[in-house]
Protein backbone atom coordinates (compact mmCIF):
# COMPACT_ATOMS: atom_id res chain seq x y z
CA UNK A 1 0.00 0.00 0.00
CA UNK A 2 2.61 2.46 0.87
CA UNK A 3 4.38 1.86 -2.74
CA UNK A 4 1.38 2.29 -4.44
CA UNK A 5 0.55 5.04 -2.48
CA UNK A 6 4.29 7.00 -3.14
CA UNK A 7 3.48 5.85 -7.00
CA UNK A 8 0.50 8.13 -6.94
CA UNK A 9 2.38 10.93 -6.10
CA UNK A 10 3.26 10.93 -2.07
CA UNK A 11 6.77 10.97 -3.16
CA UNK A 12 5.94 14.70 -5.13
CA UNK A 13 4.22 15.60 -2.08
CA UNK A 14 7.64 15.15 0.34
CA UNK A 15 9.92 16.92 -2.53
CA UNK A 16 6.97 19.79 -2.42
CA UNK A 17 7.24 19.68 1.87
CA UNK A 18 10.78 18.82 2.94
CA UNK A 19 10.13 19.01 6.43
CA UNK A 20 7.18 16.17 5.70
CA UNK A 21 10.29 13.95 5.32
CA UNK A 22 12.47 15.46 7.85
CA UNK A 23 9.60 14.67 10.18
CA UNK A 24 9.33 11.38 9.52
CA UNK A 25 12.71 10.55 9.22
CA UNK A 26 12.99 11.93 13.42
CA UNK A 27 9.69 9.90 14.04
CA UNK A 28 11.15 6.56 12.66
CA UNK A 29 14.96 6.96 14.40
CA UNK A 30 12.95 7.46 17.29
CA UNK A 31 10.94 4.24 16.94
CA UNK A 32 14.29 2.55 16.37
CA UNK A 33 15.98 4.04 19.56
CA UNK A 34 12.40 2.95 21.32
CA UNK A 35 13.08 -0.57 20.29
CA UNK A 36 16.36 -0.85 20.80
CA UNK A 37 15.95 0.37 24.47
CA UNK A 38 13.09 -2.09 24.89
CA UNK A 39 16.14 -4.67 23.67
CA UNK A 40 18.62 -4.46 26.40
CA UNK A 41 18.95 -6.13 29.53
CA UNK A 42 17.23 -9.23 28.37
CA UNK A 43 19.07 -11.58 26.02
CA UNK A 44 17.50 -14.29 23.84
CA UNK A 45 17.47 -16.81 25.92
CA UNK A 46 16.15 -15.14 28.43
CA UNK A 47 13.19 -13.31 26.29
CA UNK A 48 9.73 -13.75 26.77
CA UNK A 49 7.89 -15.10 23.33
CA UNK A 50 6.71 -11.44 22.31
CA UNK A 51 3.08 -10.97 21.57
CA UNK A 52 2.22 -10.90 17.62
CA UNK A 53 2.24 -7.64 16.49
CA UNK A 54 -1.66 -6.36 15.78
CA UNK A 55 -2.43 -5.00 12.25
CA UNK A 56 -2.73 -1.50 12.99
CA UNK A 57 1.25 -1.42 15.22
CA UNK A 58 2.45 -2.70 12.12
CA UNK A 59 0.60 -0.34 9.94
CA UNK A 60 1.99 2.23 12.38
CA UNK A 61 5.50 1.06 12.46
CA UNK A 62 5.31 1.50 8.05
CA UNK A 63 4.17 4.35 8.45
CA UNK A 64 7.30 5.62 10.53
CA UNK A 65 10.16 3.17 8.94
CA UNK A 66 12.66 5.26 6.95
CA UNK A 67 13.63 1.86 5.02
CA UNK A 68 10.14 1.40 4.12
CA UNK A 69 10.01 5.33 2.60
CA UNK A 70 13.24 4.85 0.56
CA UNK A 71 12.21 1.53 -0.88
CA UNK A 72 8.59 2.82 -1.72
CA UNK A 73 9.92 6.21 -3.16
CA UNK A 74 12.83 4.26 -4.93
CA UNK A 75 10.53 1.91 -6.41
CA UNK A 76 8.33 4.74 -7.37
CA UNK A 77 10.87 7.17 -9.04
CA UNK A 78 13.40 4.01 -10.67
CA UNK A 79 10.47 1.80 -12.15
CA UNK A 80 7.13 3.97 -12.07
CA UNK A 81 6.08 2.44 -16.15
CA UNK A 82 5.77 6.00 -18.14
CA UNK A 83 2.98 4.34 -20.55
CA UNK A 84 0.60 3.18 -18.30
CA UNK A 85 -1.94 5.59 -16.15
CA UNK A 86 -0.52 5.77 -12.84
CA UNK A 87 -3.25 4.04 -10.83
CA UNK A 88 -2.40 1.22 -13.11
CA UNK A 89 1.54 1.63 -13.31
CA UNK A 90 1.81 2.09 -9.58
CA UNK A 91 -0.77 -1.24 -8.96
CA UNK A 92 2.21 -3.05 -11.71
CA UNK A 93 5.06 -1.47 -9.36
CA UNK A 94 3.56 -2.54 -6.03
CA UNK A 95 2.75 -5.83 -7.16
CA UNK A 96 6.03 -6.56 -8.40
CA UNK A 97 7.80 -5.25 -5.31
CA UNK A 98 5.86 -7.38 -3.39
CA UNK A 99 6.49 -10.36 -5.54
CA UNK A 100 10.05 -9.65 -4.62
CA UNK A 101 10.26 -8.97 -1.25
CA UNK A 102 7.96 -11.62 0.68
CA UNK A 103 10.17 -13.97 -0.29
CA UNK A 104 13.42 -11.60 0.54
CA UNK A 105 11.71 -11.01 3.82
CA UNK A 106 10.62 -14.60 4.69
CA UNK A 107 14.45 -15.81 4.47
CA UNK A 108 15.14 -13.26 6.67
CA UNK A 109 12.74 -14.44 8.94
CA UNK A 110 14.13 -17.93 8.62
CA UNK A 111 17.76 -16.81 9.41
CA UNK A 112 16.54 -15.52 12.33
CA UNK A 113 14.59 -18.56 13.39
CA UNK A 114 18.03 -20.73 12.36
CA UNK A 115 20.37 -18.53 14.26
CA UNK A 116 18.20 -17.87 17.38
CA UNK A 117 19.59 -21.71 19.17
CA UNK A 118 23.24 -20.12 18.67
CA UNK A 119 22.40 -16.45 20.26
CA UNK A 120 21.61 -17.95 23.80
CA UNK A 121 24.72 -17.78 24.88
CA UNK A 122 25.27 -14.23 25.94
CA UNK A 123 28.71 -13.46 24.86
CA UNK A 124 28.24 -15.11 21.27
CA UNK A 125 24.24 -12.50 21.47
CA UNK A 126 27.11 -9.96 21.93
CA UNK A 127 29.53 -10.68 19.34
CA UNK A 128 26.51 -10.67 16.91
CA UNK A 129 24.78 -7.27 18.32
CA UNK A 130 28.72 -5.77 17.91
CA UNK A 131 28.68 -6.99 14.08
CA UNK A 132 25.42 -6.42 13.34
CA UNK A 133 25.60 -2.25 14.91
CA UNK A 134 29.11 -2.24 12.90
CA UNK A 135 27.22 -2.45 9.40
CA UNK A 136 24.97 0.18 10.16
CA UNK A 137 27.04 2.75 8.80
CA UNK A 138 27.58 0.54 5.21
CA UNK A 139 23.75 0.71 5.09
CA UNK A 140 23.67 3.96 4.64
Amino acid sequence: MQTYVTCLGLGALFAAYPMLHATLRVAGALYLLFLAWKLTGASIGEAQMPRPVSFAQGAIFQAVNPKSWVKAITLASVFMPSDMSAPLGAFVVALIGLVIGFPCISLWALFGVAIRAYLTDPRKQRIFNLLMAGTLPCWR
